[in-house]
């Protein structure tokens, strides 16, 4: 499985601000089209003994954002809100966790 940098979080901060309250549309207005497009999905996270469960209508992953972030992951869920998700370069082999 890929692992990948934590950017700075200043960086993902800044970021954040940009795109609060944007939708995916004005994102890719703002970013370019997405690298990647996924459908449908969903995750389920365990909280202890508490799990949800949360349905995503669509993701999509942008590439090359800032020279910190090198990957943009975009989640858009069924209740319209967006989840982002920041990663930095990706790590070699042998700079893996785990």
């Amino acid at each position: 499985m890929k692992q990948f940098e934590r950017p700075p979080l200043e960086d993902c901060k800044v970021l954040a601000g940009r795109l609060h309250d944007k939708s995916v549309e004005e994102i890719i207005a703002l970013l370019g089209p997405p690298a990647r497009k996924w459908p449908a999905s969903s995750n389920t996270r365990y909280y202890g003994e508490r799990t949800e469960t949360v349905h995503f209508r669509r993701t999509a992953e942008f590439l090359g954002v800032t020279p910190t972030i090198q990957s943009l992951l975009v989640f858009e869920r069924t209740d319209g809100k967006l989840e982002l998700n920041f990663r930095g370069k990706e790590l070699e082999a042998h700079d893996r966790v785990g």
